[in-house]
């Protein structure tokens, strides 16, 4: 009898507790700071990596996040971020002030992310890679 109604009652749970009220919006993928700008029109992918004409895929304000300096070129500074249990979100930091040029620095940073495509490739289907071209920058 506990048997039958424990079953009869298990489907009515599990659905309340997949349409909960505070689920997660699509969009809550990136970091508090970056929004959505133009993530459809074709990028001219033989521009150099900074070039104004790049299309801006999404602006980043007030986004707080670590300096961290490439293993495998010198002069090459980058944010990461975790998107997800496996993905991440590399931004390549275009101009950066020497006074910021530290591994595992701390700022606060705001400007454009721009496509960076035909300069920089994922090493895995997980990454995506944007240069950051930056509009102002502070220590935290």
């Amino acid at each position: 009898m506990k048997l039958k109604l424990m079953i009869s009652i298990l489907p009515a749970l599990i659905i309340n507790a997949c349409c909960k009220e505070d689920a997660k919006p699509i969009d809550g993928r990136y970091p508090i700071g970056i929004t959505y700008a133009d993530t459809t029109s074709i990028n001219d992918c033989t521009l150099p990596n900074c070039s104004d004409e790049r299309i801006v895929r999404f602006k980043v304000e007030n986004l707080e996040g670590k300096i961290k300096k490439s293993v495998l070129e010198d002069s090459t500074y980058l944010m990461v971020y975790a998107v997800s249990f496996d993905s991440y979100l590399n931004i390549f930091i275009c101009d950066l002030p020497e006074e910021f040029r530290f591994n595992g620095l701390e700022v606060i940073i705001s400007g454009s992310l721009i496509d960076a495509c035909g300069i920089r490739e994922a090493v895995w289907p997980i990454e995506e890679l944007y240069y950051l071209k930056i509009s102002k920058i502070e220590k935290l």
